[in-house]
């Protein structure tokens, strides 16, 4: 049971890479401010 959630996040990460790196950026330039 304990394997599902990092398989899905696995998946989720490995679909959606170009929106998780968006995310960070943004991420990182609320801090800045």
């Amino acid at each position: 049971m304990n394997e599902l959630p990092g398989l899905l996040l696995g998946l989720l990460l490995a679909d959606e890479s170009v929106d998780v790196e968006g995310w960070r950026l943004e991420l990182m330039e609320g801090e800045q401010d």
